[in-house]
């Protein structure tokens, strides 16, 4: 079975996440959520552990100061149990089949991690890796300054371990990137056309009246915006949305 790993902002909300996670929860053994810091008063959390199905939320954990992100993982990885684990952003987009498939790659290629590529940078919005071949590794998930982002370490030295493969043949998948950090901004979105899609479809699903408001403003101040001529969320919402 595969535990998922991933941190959530206490003051931010991922309806869309949430409902795939529940739609495919007998899929993985645990849904391990490590609770970070947000910029408001706001806390979610209770809210995460209430209509979740069986995660284990984590929302005091000891952080050493020097990077959140590593605290956060390392925290994590001792409450995880299975024989995989899955590092996942809730901003990685994914069709109906789309977990099955990843797994399904990856115990037919006999090797032990597959991950998302964006670019040349195998990135954490979405990396299976075997535990076996993880405890081998650093478990360093700290930024390396003016080098890489999180996860470009620990990255670098799985590769010393396993032959990583990349997504080709899996399943539609996109990742929406800037998605947190476009909630917090009030102009000069990333990528505003997805992310505007983005907000009006993740409003129809079930979530905390509080976050529906503030997504309302959100799409107030973000005006009338043009769908992207190549892009199309909508197929990721479906199933979701009736």
């Amino acid at each position: 079975m595969i535990d998922i790993i991933t941190c959530n902002p206490r003051d931010v909300l991922y309806p869309w996440w949430m409902a795939r996670m529940n739609k495919d929860r007998d899929l993985f053994k645990d849904i391990i959520i490590m609770i970070t810091g947000g910029s408001t008063d706001t806390d979610y959390s209770n809210y995460i552990r209430g209509h979740l199905k069986h995660p284990t939320v984590i929302d005091k954990f000891e952080d050493d100061g020097t990077d959140w992100r590593n605290s956060a993982i390392n925290e994590a990885l001792k409450h995880s149990k299975a024989d995989y684990v899955l590092f996942l952003e809730q901003d990685f987009l994914v069709v109906d089949g789309f977990f099955q498939a990843l797994f399904n790659k990856l115990q037919e290629s006999h090797t032990s991690s597959i991950g998302f590529r964006d670019g040349n940078r195998l990135h954490p919005a979405c990396l299976l890796v075997r535990k076996n071949i993880l405890d081998k590794t650093n478990k360093d998930f700290s930024v390396d300054k003016d080098v890489g982002d999180h996860f470009y370490k620990f990255t670098n030295n799985l590769a010393e371990y396993s032959n990583i493969l990349d997504m080709e043949g899996l399943p539609e998948h996109y990742h929406l990137a800037g998605l947190t950090q476009n909630y917090r901004l009030t102009e000069n979105w990333y990528q505003p056309q997805t992310f505007n899609q983005y907000n009006k479809l993740s409003m129809v699903l079930p979530q905390h009246g509080l976050w529906r408001g503030f997504c309302k403003q959100v799409d107030a101040k973000m005006g009338d915006i043009s769908q992207h001529s190549t892009i199309d969320l909508t197929k990721y919402f479906e199933g979701f949305i009736v």
